[in-house]
């Protein structure tokens, strides 16, 4: 958090924006003023991942904590316009709902009322300063599914077949094979060769007539042995591990493998099915694809609403 706040003093401006950053304010919104500690603590989730990822390259590190600040004020001068709007339109949140959320939160994050008053004092806040924080919230969640709600969206049928044509290779599927797979694993310190022999003498058996899912049972060592070495689900062969994609990509159905041997083990397998690559057909990708245009439509929607009710208010940032 020093680093964010080393980013914001150190960024140039205006001798105004300077004082009104001494006294902590970074936004006027109609009436109301965002802060500096109000955006901190919105960004303060955010900004540990941020230097984890970007720690050894500081001016990336500056880039990113510049775009998530910026991010970050718009979110609360977009909250503050919601609040505004509820206001206007007379709306009230009872004092019950508001003691409600608070119990909620201080059970689900702060375990009792002291810590959570421990916490607030460290941020020079007040319990009053809390509630209003909460009941702010509260407001912009009510807002936003009032204006946002599902059930004013339409995605027809007609939306969901036009996205699934024009996006058709997103669906694609490669091929896939449901394996069985016999697992000899190396043992450190040991002769590897012993169970290399081991694995040629189940590969004679196999071809000699003996069941593969007999001989997983009998000397696999992984724990699908007790399934016959069946991994129950059709994979796709570009997900697999690189010695496998090969064999199981040319073998015929229920033909068991060479032997494969790698760093760890040896393996040998057989395909009990395949399926070939394919576009998933609508019927399966249509829920999905509702979902997509749903938040597609969602966020469209949110931003109009947005842009009306910043066409009306006063905003100005330091």
């Amino acid at each position: 958090m020093l680093v964010l706040v080393a980013l914001w003093l150190s960024a140039p401006a205006r001798s105004h924006a300077q004082t009104n950053l001494a006294n902590g304010v970074i936004a006027m919104v109609n009436e109301s003023i965002i802060t500096l500690q109000q955006l901190e603590d919105y960004m303060r989730e955010f900004v540990p991942p941020i230097i984890r990822q970007y720690r050894n390259q500081p001016d990336e590190l500056r880039k990113q904590l510049d775009k998530l600040r910026a991010e970050g004020l718009e979110t609360l001068i977009d909250r503050r316009l919601i609040i505004d709007e509820f206001k206007a339109s007379g709306g009230l949140v009872p004092d019950r709902y508001i003691e409600d959320e608070i119990r909620n939160r201080i059970r689900d994050r702060f375990g009792d009322r002291i810590s959570l008053t421990r916490e607030l004092q460290a941020k020079g806040l007040t319990s009053e300063d809390y509630r209003t924080r909460v009941r702010e919230e509260i407001v912009a969640d009510f807002m936003r599914r009032r204006n946002l709600s599902n059930e004013k969206i339409l995605i027809s049928p007609r939306k969901i077949q036009d996205y699934y044509e024009t996006n058709k290779t997103t669906f694609a599927v490669g091929e896939a094979v449901r394996l069985r797979i016999i697992t000899l694993g190396k043992v450190a310190g040991e002769d590897a060769s012993v169970k290399k022999k081991l694995g040629e003498d189940i590969l004679s058996k196999i071809k000699g007539g003996a069941k593969f899912a007999e001989m997983a049972a009998t000397y696999s060592e992984d724990s699908f042995a007790k399934e016959g070495g069946d991994r129950r689900e059709l994979l796709e062969t570009s997900t697999l591990r690189e010695e496998f994609r090969e064999p199981a990509a040319k073998l015929p159905l229920h033909q068991a493998s060479g032997l494969i041997e790698t760093p760890d083990s040896f393996y040998i397998l057989q395909v009990d099915e395949r399926k070939d690559a394919h576009n998933k057909g609508l019927a399966e990708v249509r829920d999905e694809i509702e979902k997509t245009l749903l938040l597609q439509e969602r966020n469209r929607l949110q931003q109009a609403w947005i842009a009306r009710l910043r066409k009306k208010a006063f905003i100005a940032t330091f």
